[in-house]
């Protein structure tokens, strides 16, 4: 092998390398951003179940889900929300709240549930910001449904740019043309050039992540309590006008609930 030989060698080895670095790089970089991207979608679906157990308990509030609907209405928010969650005191931590009055009672206790759904919600969607302890109190925003949606479409960019810039079929191509032998011993031999590759192609494919499989849903904005307070309050009052029996019923099971729960507590805590 004379010195052009020698030099040709060493540089197309140095392209191969190159290229393998480019290809298993990118490829390898990806499956870290999937991996992430789908850890955060999973803490984000812990967040959800948090925000759908608020909601299960304003709704049993709501007699057990049949005024859910109407109350929706009632402060203005999308009716749909009545079917996010079932009803249900079973999580909850708090009692009825104190008032001298059935209708006031109700009212404070609906309307501190009301405060939990929109707090959680709001957060939900857009974040909560927090100190973090654990890098020299640094301020930070919670993962939230609107940054996932941000990170999903640079996740599935990068999966179309991967996809179309790095084929593996086009790879062994550029490949083929270091080893012109080859590559002519396999065209006397009619070899064809593009069946294996493009099968390669569609085995080694990345698929676009579908959202809808993420299982998140997206939440209205809603009014904050202190504006809903008024329609709250004239809801209630004509619940428990209507329904006395039943409201009594609801916040006795949230009382037993709450009770329930502390006791649980005490327990965890010896």
């Amino acid at each position: 092998m004379n010195g052009f030989d020698e030099l040709a060698n060493t540089l197309s080895q140095e392209v191969l390398a190159e290229m393998a670095e480019n290809f298993f790089g990118a490829r390898s970089r990806l499956d870290v951003l999937l991996e992430g991207f789908q850890a955060l979608a999973a803490q984000l679906r812990g967040i959800q179940a948090q925000v759908r157990t608020r909601f299960s308990v304003l709704h049993h509030l709501l007699l057990r889900g049949r005024e859910a609907r109407a109350f929706y209405l009632a402060i203005g928010a999308d009716p749909e929300l009545a079917g996010f969650a079932e009803p249900s005191p079973a999580l909850s931590v708090e009692g009825p709240a104190f008032a001298l009055t059935l209708s006031g009672r109700y009212a404070k206790t609906v309307l501190a549930a009301y405060a939990e759904v929109r707090s959680e919600a709001h957060d939900f969607m857009q974040g909560r910001i927090y100190v973090d302890a654990h890098d020299r109190g640094r301020r930070r925003l919670t993962v939230h449904y609107s940054q996932v949606v941000a990170l999903h479409a640079q996740v599935n960019e990068t999966i179309r740019k991967v996809n179309e810039n790095l084929k593996p079929s086009s790879v062994m191509q550029y490949v083929k043309t270091f080893n012109p032998e080859k590559e002519s011993r396999e065209r006397v031999a009619g070899v064809p050039s593009n069946g294996y590759s493009e099968s390669m192609d569609s085995e080694l494919r990345y698929q676009p992540v579908d959202f809808d499989s993420l299982g998140l849903r997206a939440m209205p904005e809603l009014p904050e309590a202190g504006e809903a307070a008024p329609a709250v309050r004239a809801f209630c009052a004509r619940v428990c006008r209507e329904n006395e029996a039943e409201v009594r019923a609801v916040l006795a099971e949230l009382e037993a609930a709450a009770a329930l729960a502390r006791q649980s507590g005490k327990k965890e805590r010896k």
